[in-house]
């Protein structure tokens, strides 16, 4: 399987923003986890701090496939996506510890391959398209901070801020 991935760091405020891009784009955002076989369409403007640690970002909903799976711990059923097949990009929210001046998390990521009978396949020329537009949208409105010699993280105006604060990246 292979994957790619970029680390965002925002915080609420900067939801809307994300919202906007996502309207003009046509892309849809589901909460998670789903309830059944249904995706659950949001603005993640609209929600609070509190109110999810991931979504799903996709643009077809025909192009995401959820499976029933048994829980490990409980009787009950739980439905996902298939994150291998799925045409979907997984957003992880930032988690912004206050007490400790830390930022923990953030990223979007998606899944670019994945095997078949042994073969490795890429998903489809569109969605692979449609998920570097993206990226290339983040990294052109989101501020570049270097982490080491070779890799950068991608944080909002305001989160910024919170470094030059004194908060950490983590």
């Amino acid at each position: 399987m292979n994957a790619k991935k970029i680390k965002l760091y925002c915080i609420k405020e900067d939801y809307v923003l994300l919202d906007k891009y996502f309207k003009e784009k046509q892309i849809s955002v589901s909460a998670m986890p789903l309830a059944g076989f249904d995706l659950r369409p949001i603005q993640i403007s609209d929600f609070g701090e509190n109110d999810w640690n991931r979504v799903i970002v996709y643009k077809d909903k025909h192009t995401v496939e959820i499976e029933e799976i048994e829980s490990a711990v409980s009787f009950e059923k739980i439905f996902t996506p298939n994150f291998m097949i799925s045409d979907i990009l997984t957003f992880d929210r930032a988690y912004i510890d206050v007490a400790n001046k830390k930022i923990i998390g953030g990223s979007i990521s998606g899944i670019t391959k994945y095997l078949v009978d042994g073969v490795l396949v890429s998903k489809s020329n569109e969605f692979l398209k449609w998920q570097n537009t993206f990226y290339l949208w983040i990294k052109r409105n989101f501020v570049a901070v270097k982490i080491d010699k070779t890799h950068n993280v991608y944080v909002s105006e305001r989160v910024r801020q919170m470094i030059d604060d004194g908060f950490i990246l983590e």
